[in-house]
């Protein structure tokens, strides 16, 4: 069985019994990987020159909708 120790950006030490969704022959230690806070699943290897602190500022999807469809929030909406 194969199995691998991570460290997280928080420098926690974490034993993973599974790979998640990456193959154990592609990496190699020291690599940069992408993994789910919540449940340590490993999901994407990342590139060598990758910062950790830009992705927690990624755009993940910009919405369609338009201050007119959100409803409650008059007070808000006017000191925007």
């Amino acid at each position: 069985m194969k199995a691998m120790v991570i460290k997280t950006t928080g420098r926690h030490t974490i034993y993973l019994p599974t790979f998640g969704m990456l193959e154990p022959e592609n990496l190699k230690p020291n690599e940069l990987i992408a993994v789910n806070k919540e449940s340590f699943m490993c999901y994407e290897k990342l590139p060598p020159d990758y910062d950790s602190r830009v992705k927690a500022m990624e755009v993940d999807e910009r919405p369609e909708g338009g201050y007119g469809e959100v409803g409650g929030l008059e007070k808000q909406l006017q000191e925007l």
